[in-house]
């Protein structure tokens, strides 16, 4: 007779290893590794070449609070006699980062990822590991603040202070008793709310859910009692700040005049971060508890279990497919991202951002292309004017693009400081004192951003006042990417103080403004004639005031100008001082001596054919609008008529 190992041949036994199992557990695994590893590959890169972030860093004044950082002690030592003064040194420190694009998206990367990682070890220390997924709300909300060209330095590197506390507490307080528990806890607190200030109500709360999730209510009360003792105790009586600062400092709303509320949506999301993983664990609580009371009977429990098989064994048959399970689960995460990536991403935003990165690097071919896409503000349109001007074409295009009279030149009269390089057109004119003043203004308010101090140094470089330049460049010599610029204009100095080598600082001064007006903020025509009866030779006051005549519709004075053409080296006219001489004619009915030069048939013929549809309508200006746009909206003919320009289809 055979024996019972001869009749069960061919069936696996007990002991017989599962080989589909251990592959299904192996594949879990590298899809669990796998899909955060793509997910972070696709999050730097989109903040690399879609967002940009390096355009916070050249925002000019509209990212409020950008940190400015040092290196050397003297810069360190204010941040180390109060709480969170270390954190908002680290946010100092990432931020100078942001001057490139490729380091800006990659300290951004590496902090979503610390926060995403910190989340799910804290998740699971709790219990909820059913909701680890949440752990990505960090990276997509770091995504919706730098789409709208934020970022709140000072609290992310605090969250990420209070979130690796957390952590570190897990791990420290495994196989710890109550007693030793809690002194861990107290040594923690004092670390986490010196190095992070108020962030440490997020590391305090974390802790005290993740005693009490887990039944230790002594250690969790005292956890909990601890977010209103140790910020008044350390804060308030140990540090001697106000209140409002122990409990607010290194928090999104905190800024360097105080608490603010949330004032837009950047802000938002960080709080949201803030909160969202205190939120999931009271969450999770909540359920645990309503889960305990609704606890349904064994007899019960096992008629639904046999009359649900069908639903069972599709969520078996899900739970063993892992590749399914991690596919769907990184598709998920895909789709959020990119819906939260194109609500928050704001592509006017990031041309106007643009607009002033070019203008600031002189890029000028580039601003040009990025300018139609930008907000039609005065400092668009003076950076506009502005890379017309250098690349020559300001006389030409200039109506192509919206004008608008106080757009020219900016004198800083209305206070608003946002986007200082609009007060280069100043320096590149000649009216060095204007664009000092404000300079000077824009360091009160923003604080010694590298890029103000740069040009600080500049304007005293040219006005000769060595002793204040000096200063600048030694405070630009501490920084992290301009200081090799200051060094070597530091030696120049040394070697030469008047800078005669300096082509640059040699070209400023030959066209600086030497009469002072009466007033700083003295009309746009008298400063720039003024350059002129200076300096002759001055060809952007020369453009300027010409483009000041015409957008004011000032003909007359711009025909008196016409004689400067031939010492400024003018061969022909520009298009749009022809359409403008044509208007002064046909409207006064009086001739204009050229000075040797002749009208271009082409633009004679224009301003028929422009007159012609303009009276086929009856003179009606509304009626005639739309053709005369179609076809005439690029040119000074139409903004004479209408004052309107750039609107040609």
């Amino acid at each position: 007779m055979p024996s019972r190992s001869h009749q069960s041949a061919g069936k696996p036994t007990r002991n017989t290893p599962n080989v589909g199992w251990a592959f299904a557990r192996t594949a879990d695994t590298a899809w669990a590794k796998a899909h955060p590893a793509v997910f972070f590959a696709l999050f730097y890169v989109y903040l690399w070449r879609i967002v940009d972030v390096r355009l916070i860093y050249y925002a000019a004044g509209m990212v409020s609070d950008f940190p400015e950082f040092f290196r050397g002690e003297a810069f360190l030592r204010p941040f180390l006699s109060c709480p969170g003064g270390l954190a908002e040194y680290l946010g100092a420190f990432l931020a100078q980062w942001f001057y490139w694009p490729w380091t800006g998206a990659l300290v951004v990367t590496l902090q979503a990822w610390l926060l995403a990682a910190c989340a799910g070890r804290i998740l699971d220390a709790t219990g909820a590991s059913g909701l680890r997924w949440v752990r990505f709300a960090f990276p997509v909300g770091l995504l919706v603040v730098c789409s709208h060209y934020a970022y709140y330095f000072a609290a992310v590197a605090g969250m990420s202070i209070a979130l690796v506390a957390a952590c570190l507490h897990i791990a420290m307080t495994a196989r710890l008793r109550d007693c030793g528990r809690l002194l861990t806890f107290g040594v923690l607190s004092i670390a986490v709310y010196y190095v992070a200030g108020a962030a440490y109500l997020l590391f305090a709360l974390l802790c005290a859910a993740r005693e009490l999730l887990r039944g230790r209510w002594r250690p969790g009360v005292a956890c909990l009692a601890c977010v209103f003792v140790a910020p008044y105790v350390l804060g308030v009586l140990l540090f001697r700040v106000s209140a409002e600062m122990a409990f607010a400092v290194g928090l999104p709303s905190w800024t360097r005049t105080g608490l603010v509320p949330p004032r837009d949506i950047p802000m938002a999301a960080t709080w949201a971060l803030v909160a969202v993983l205190p939120v999931a664990l009271v969450a999770a609580g909540l359920w645990r508890l309503v889960a305990h009371r609704r606890h349904p009977a064994e007899t019960k429990g096992a008629k639904r279990r046999g009359s649900a098989g069908l639903l069972d064994a599709a969520r078996l048959g899900y739970e063993r497919r892992p590749i399914l399970r991690w596919t769907l689960a990184s598709l998920m995460l895909l789709v959020v991202a990119a819906a939260a990536a194109a609500f928050s991403y704001d592509g006017v935003r990031k041309a106007t951002f643009q607009v002033h990165y070019y203008a600031c690097r002189r890029m000028w071919p580039e601003l040009l292309v990025v300018a139609r896409r930008a907000s039609l503000s005065v400092a668009t349109i003076n950076a506009v004017d502005r890379a017309l001007y250098h690349s020559g074409r300001l006389g030409s295009q200039m109506f192509a693009w919206p004008q608008r009279a106080e757009a020219l030149l900016v004198s800083g009269q209305d206070q608003d400081m946002t986007f200082w390089t609009k007060f280069d057109t100043a320096m590149d004119l000649g009216l060095v004192n204007l664009a000092h003043k404000n300079y000077t203004e824009c360091l009160e308010i923003y604080g010694p951003h590298p890029l103000i101090l740069e040009r600080l140094a500049l304007a005293n470089l040219v006005k000769g006042n060595v002793d204040a330049a000096r200063i600048w460049l030694g405070a630009l010599s501490k920084t992290m990417f301009h200081a090799r610029w200051a060094r070597e204009s530091l030696a120049h100095l040394e070697a030469d103080p008047t800078l005669a080598k300096e082509e640059r600082v040699m070209q400023w001064r030959s066209i600086c403004m030497k009469e002072d007006s009466p007033t700083i903020f003295a009309p746009t025509e008298w400063q720039l004639q003024t350059l002129l009866k200076e300096n002759g030779g001055n060809r952007m006051a020369f453009e300027y005031l010409m483009s000041t005549y015409m957008l004011t519709r000032q003909l007359e004075k711009l025909v008196g100008l016409l004689d400067r053409l031939d010492a400024l080296g003018y061969t022909q006219f520009p298009r749009h001082y022809e359409e403008a001489i044509l208007v002064y004619a046909y409207t006064t009915r009086q001739p204009v001596f050229l000075h040797g030069r002749e009208i271009d048939p082409q633009t004679r013929q224009r301003i028929e054919q422009f007159s012609q549809t303009f009276n086929r309508y009856g003179k009606d200006k509304q009626a005639a609008l739309r053709e005369l746009a179609g076809g005439y909206g690029d040119s000074y003919f139409f903004f004479n008529l209408y004052g309107l320009s750039g609107v040609k289809r």
